[in-house]
């Protein structure tokens, strides 16, 4: 025992004043040295500080010495304590310096406390946690899972429904919401109805029906009432069968006219005329036709002509021709039907102007007779130019999509016919809701007849259209369907290549047309042209108008203008002008510009003197007074 006594240090608490200038008080701890060697397990004791000059290498720093806390700050016993490790040495570090225990002092900001208080309260007991009521509904307790509850509060507040006005329209009058309602609750409520529904049971078994939000008794509503998804669609149907049956019937009847337009039109068969004439011609051969994908390689469809290699004289490498020198020289197939077409429409433009030039003048005396005729003459409004419209046309408006839709609504209105309407009909439901079911029986029949209708005279638009192309031997629909939009394709890029071969054509004609003006007039021989005076016209507006500035204006003008005009003219003129002096001259009058009539006139402007109120000279320095008559009344002022 004497032996652990002479172990255990010597501790001795002296509580004085920080050398640092700390607020708080510090527990000195001194270590005692070991007296011996001691008995059984123990703490080794710390070793023994080397000697100056003994041993190999360097001492080891000595590690800083850990203080206890103050008391104010001292923890109870038992507390929670938070782990660290303290660094050996502060020496030279951010740390040196700094209280422990957060005293001031003039290594940091003035101003800075520790609050002993809240240390107090963390080492005291923790309290205990609210208790949260099975019944009590919390924000995150949300009864529909995964973002169905976020999408039907989204749906519900856009179409501002309610659970009453669900429950009367599907079970009292299907007016009680409007259109735009009926198309957000079967496309959006419905399919959340049919996940929901489940997970909401379960809710109003553990917390009754009082706890469900507005959207959510929507749903409730509709998995309540007897065949309530059915009624939902039914109710959508009511509202869109119209608007669905016109967009099919909208879809034939735009494929049935595009396809008889373009088996009819004599502007569209010009076209293929004009191609099958310049394919034949530069192929030397007489086909009969051509199948409609060639028409998207008549823009690059030329003759193979050879073309003489040109040397640079300089480096004598060889030059290869520009692509404009080919175009000129080997024109495409496309651009000569261009130009067979613009040559068609020149001539039957030329041939209805004389023709209209020729009833005319025959039949002058009677105008009746003229209007007669002319109906009778009067055939070539139609041009080439009338395809491309036609050709614009050619969208995918009878392809296999078009069919598969078609198809896919004549089946979804027999569905609904034979499933969901024959059940709700056969619960015999009394009132209005009834007979707006019993209407919408009717409907729905009569809407399956318009669309077998429809996808009927689509396939047969089709089909049409595969014979006018040349793709006979298609058999199957789907076949049929796939030709027809491949040639709708190939017309409408050849209509917009055909419009851009039009344009370039129209343009290199403005070129031609410019450059022969030019060289007209650069073969022409140079004259000087004869400049004319110009008419004199003053005179007779002064005596014809009525306006009080015009008058001024002409009574006004400068004498001395005019001749210095015409001294100037007079110095320009060429030698051979000279003999124009034998004309008469009339006196030419230059009207002044509009001059304000409220602040001066054609005489000038005044300056009156503040003192004496008399009017002195005018501001461009001349006489305020004139002796000119100027025509205008009241005194005159004598010469």
């Amino acid at each position: 025992q004497e032996a652990m006594q002479q172990r255990r240090p010597a501790v001795s608490s002296s509580i004085s004043n920080n050398s640092n200038g700390s607020c708080f008080p510090q527990v000195e701890i001194k270590m005692a040295a070991p007296a011996g060697k001691g008995l059984g397990k123990g703490a080794p004791p710390p070793p023994a500080a080397a000697a100056k000059g003994s041993g190999k290498g360097k001492a080891a720093a000595p590690r800083t010495p850990v203080a206890s806390p103050p008391p104010q700050l001292s923890a109870p016993p038992g507390a929670a304590r938070l782990r660290v490790r303290p660094l050996r040495s502060v020496e030279g570090t951010l740390w040196e310096g700094l209280d422990p225990w957060g005293g001031c002092n003039s290594h940091v900001l003035e101003g800075f406390a520790i609050d002993h208080g809240e240390f107090h309260r963390l080492w005291s007991p923790m309290p205990p946690p609210p208790l949260h009521l099975v019944s009590e509904r919390r924000p995150a307790d949300e009864h529909l899972p995964g973002n169905l509850a976020q999408r039907l509060e989204i749906a519900v507040a856009a179409t501002k429904l309610t659970a009453e006005l669900v429950e009367q329209a599907i079970t009292g009058d299907v007016s009680a919401i409007s259109a735009d309602q009926a198309v957000v609750l079967v496309s959006e409520m419905l399919p959340i109805a049919r996940e929901a529904y489940a997970h909401l049971q379960v809710a109003v078994n553990r917390h009754g029906v009082n706890w469900m939000t507005p959207a959510e008794r929507i749903i409730w509503t509709i998995g309540e009432t007897r065949l309530g998804i059915a009624r939902v669609q039914l109710v959508a149907e009511w509202y869109s069968l119209d608007e669905d049956l016109g967009e099919m019937r909208q879809h034939a009847s735009t494929a049935h006219a595009l396809v008889e337009d373009l088996g009819s039109s004599k502007a569209l068969r010009t076209i293929m005329q004009a191609i099958l004439a310049v394919r034949n011609i530069l192929g030397q051969q007489g086909c009969q036709g051509y199948h409609s994908s060639c028409f998207q390689e008549l823009s690059h469809e030329r003759l193979s002509r050879p073309v003489a290699t040109q040397f640079d004289p300089l480096t004598g490498h060889p030059v290869p021709p520009s692509q404009a020198w080919i175009r000129e020289n080997s024109p495409s197939v496309l651009f000569l039907v261009a130009e067979m077409l613009e040559k068609t429409h020149v001539y039957r433009c030329r041939l209805r102007f004389l023709r209209m030039l020729a009833v005319g003048r025959l039949l002058t005396s009677n105008q009746n007779a003229c209007r007669i005729v002319w109906t009778y003459l009067d055939d070539l409004q139609e041009s080439p130019y009338d395809a491309l419209p036609l050709l614009a046309r050619c969208r995918s408006v009878c392809d296999r999509e078009i069919a598969d839709c078609l198809t896919h609504y004549k089946r979804h209105l027999m569905r609904l016919h034979s499933e969901e309407l024959r059940v709700v009909r056969s619960l015999v439901l009394p009132g209005q809701f009834g007979e707006q079911m019993e209407v919408l029986n009717n409907r729905v029949e009569e809407a399956i007849r318009e669309s077998q209708k429809s996808e009927q005279m689509l396939a047969l638009a089709a089909r049409r259209l595969t014979v006018l192309v040349g793709e006979m031997h298609a058999s199957s629909a789907t076949r049929i369907f796939d030709c027809s939009e491949q040639a709708l394709h190939s017309l409408r890029i050849l209509g917009m290549r055909l419009t851009d071969e039009l344009q370039c054509l129209r343009n290199l004609q403005k070129e031609k047309l410019r450059e022969h003006g030019t060289e007209a007039v650069g073969s022409s021989s140079r004259r000087i042209t004869r400049a004319w005076r110009p008419v004199e016209t003053q005179h007779y507006c002064l005596f014809n108008t009525t306006d009080p500035d015009t008058i001024r204006g002409l009574r006004g003008a400068s004498q001395h203008g005019a001749h210095h005009q015409a001294a100037a003219g007079a110095a320009e003129r060429a030698p051979e002008e000279v003999e124009d002096e034998e004309q008469e001259e009339a006196p030419v009058v230059h009207a002044t510009p509009f001059q304000d009539v409220w602040h001066g006139g054609p005489e000038g402007r005044y300056i009156r003197d503040p003192l004496t109120g008399a009017w002195g000279r005018r501001r461009d320095g001349l006489d305020g007074t004139t002796n000119v008559e100027l025509g205008l009344g009241g005194p005159q002022v004598s010469a």
